[in-house]
């Protein structure tokens, strides 16, 4: 089970949380992006898009998001 939560607005990580609640946790997109980057929370490497199947380059994609080519990305928009 995973304890990086993000949904309904909120971002959560219980990783080593001791009482159940979570370490940290904001609204702001950009404030968990960055949060995930400096805790490397993240992954790089390369992976099929799960639109297209075409297998790109990717850095810093957050643990738990699937990763989307810059092509179907843009059509996402």
């Amino acid at each position: 089970m995973s304890s990086l939560i993000e949904g309904e607005g909120t971002f959560k990580d219980f990783n080593g949380s001791e009482d159940g609640q979570p370490v940290f946790e904001t609204k702001d997109k950009d404030e968990w992006e960055q949060y995930c980057i400096d805790k490397k929370l993240t992954r790089s490497g390369s992976a099929p898009c799960i639109i297209c199947n075409t297998v790109f380059e990717f850095q810093n994609l957050q643990v738990g998001k699937n990763p989307v080519c810059d092509n179907c990305k843009g059509e996402l928009i």
